[in-house]
């Protein structure tokens, strides 16, 4: 029997921050690394520490955010949650802008993404009934289109952009990838289980799902293992790929090998980024950083 190392995965710490609830998701920006979580909380980090940036989401009533993303050139960060929350930060001003109950759904929004710089974004935003809101922002204002239903029904998990080009993954195992009439489905065939989380840079995907299942697709899909828990969210940025999920699941992959990382502890985690320094989050106030690279991300 053969066994291989896999790729060194770097070494990774606890950060201190300065909240207890759960952490719900991370992006990029301008400023680096963003997080959101319970009770609307929205923290960045500057000069290797982590601080609050918005204490009770957009409105400032509390609801938890569960996703966030940023604009192209990372100047403006949007997030989105629990009642329909909905709102966004500018970084060159540190104006908060609410924009909460896109085309009056107060339902949970559960995936966001932005594609476009400060001031000419485009978003999707995902609700837990299947509903899909597309607006243009214009005049710091958003334009919506009317909610449509890619899935037919399902609630999509997650969204990313590319480019001009949406994707959204559902519960039924279904990827679904923008087009100029509406959407389509593109994958992924003979999946057992669900999809919870995408990832889109460069003309190049990669999905999270049930099973420790993770997926990348440039020409083709191809299927990779690491581990058992469900994977709820990835990354990849160049050669690297990271994953994150239940049971304190936190994976590296480059060139087909993946390794694990022991977190210290069995919290969910529920968000990853390939930012600097690369960042995990989860229950209980987890978040995790990188602090050194190691091989993998050479």
């Amino acid at each position: 029997m053969w066994k291989f190392d896999g790729p060194d995965p770097g070494t990774w710490g606890r950060a201190s921050v300065p909240v207890s609830g759960t952490l719900y998701d991370v992006c990029d920006s301008a400023n680096g690394p963003v997080v959101v979580g319970t009770g609307g909380v929205v923290l960045g980090r500057a000069a290797e520490e982590w601080g609050v940036v918005v204490e009770d989401g957009p409105a400032a009533r509390g609801q938890t955010l569960r996703t966030v993303d940023a604009t192209n050139d990372g100047e403006r960060v949007w997030f989105a949650g629990a009642g329909g929350a909905l709102g966004s930060v500018d970084l060159a001003t540190g104006e908060r802008s609410d924009h909460s109950h896109p085309d009056g759904s107060e339902n949970t929004l559960s995936a966001l993404c932005i594609a476009g710089a400060r001031g000419d974004e485009k978003l999707l935003v995902a609700d837990g009934s299947g509903n899909l809101h597309a607006g243009g922002v214009e005049d710091d204002e958003v334009d919506w289109d009317d909610p449509t239903m890619p899935t037919g029904g399902t609630a999509l998990a997650a969204l990313a952009a590319d480019g001009p080009l949406g994707f959204g993954v559902d519960g039924d195992g279904d990827v679904f990838r923008t087009t100029p009439d509406g959407w389509e489905c593109i994958g992924i065939d003979d999946v057992d289980g669900s999809l919870t989380s995408v990832a889109a840079r460069d003309d190049r995907l990669l999905v999270g799902g049930s099973g420790g299942r993770v997926y990348a697709h440039e020409d083709d899909w191809v299927p990779f293992g690491v581990g058992e828990a469900t994977v709820r969210a990835v990354d990849h940025r160049g050669d690297e790929l990271l994953a994150g999920g239940d049971s304190a699941l936190l994976a590296v992959g480059r060139d087909g090998d993946w390794a694990t990382v022991d977190p210290d502890g069995d919290a969910a985690i529920h968000g990853v980024a390939l930012t600097d320094p690369a960042v995990a989050v989860g229950a209980g106030g987890l978040l995790l950083e990188r602090t050194a690279t190691g091989d993998a991300g050479r």
